[in-house]
């Protein structure tokens, strides 16, 4: 019988490519060659968002404790312990589940990156839907009217920040760290006037 809450904390929080290469596997492209066959081509690759791996060749494939107990010849349990160890995971096999607090494992670098693939996206709308809209504002307005001084405001914050946006991976870095603050802000006051597509 096996300790089911341990083994459900180490899957969330090991990565399975970093189990593997720090066990000997080197990738390419998240493939390479399967350790569990003899083989000329990579037909053994690493799933990062599902966190599994799979061999084309031999059709073997599994979570990380199954990587472990297969490339050492050893249990499930003895694997599972061994990534505990390995890892300093710090995780106590035989404890009631109620006991267990759920620690989820840090995010991948894909992880990572795809959540900043979609903030960039995600600002550069909402940046530019501002933009327009107070160019729009500043050229209807009339100077007299009380949000005219605001909106003119805004629209020198907002330029700018599209201006540095535009310089490219730097100007987006300087935005993610000095400005996200900024851009909520921005969107909560101009919101209810944006289109949502």
């Amino acid at each position: 019988m096996y300790d089911n809450s341990a083994f459900q904390q180490i899957k969330q929080r090991v990565d399975i490519k970093t189990v593997a290469e720090r066990y000997g596997l080197v990738f390419r492209h998240n493939q390479c060659k399967c350790p569990f066959h003899a083989e000329d081509t990579a037909s053994f690759s690493i799933n990062d968002e599902d966190q599994y791996f799979y061999c084309f060749g031999c059709q073997t494939g599994g979570d990380a404790i199954k990587l472990t107990e297969l490339l050492f010849k050893i249990s499930p349990m003895q694997a599972a312990k061994k990534l505990n160890d390995d890892f300093s995971l710090g995780i106590q096999f035989g404890r009631k589940a109620e006991q267990v607090e759920t620690v989820k494992r840090p995010p991948t670098a894909a992880e990572l990156q795809r959540d900043f693939d979609i903030w960039v996206h995600d600002t550069w709308l909402i940046l530019n839907g501002i933009c327009w809209l107070l160019t729009d504002w500043k050229e209807t307005l009339l100077p007299s009217h009380p949000r005219y001084k605001d909106v003119l405001q805004d629209f020198t914050a907002i330029e700018g920040l599209c201006n540095i946006f535009l310089q490219g991976k730097r100007g987006i870095q300087l935005i993610y760290k000095y400005h996200k603050g900024d851009i909520k802000r921005y969107f909560s006051k101009y919101e209810k006037f944006l289109i949502k597509e």
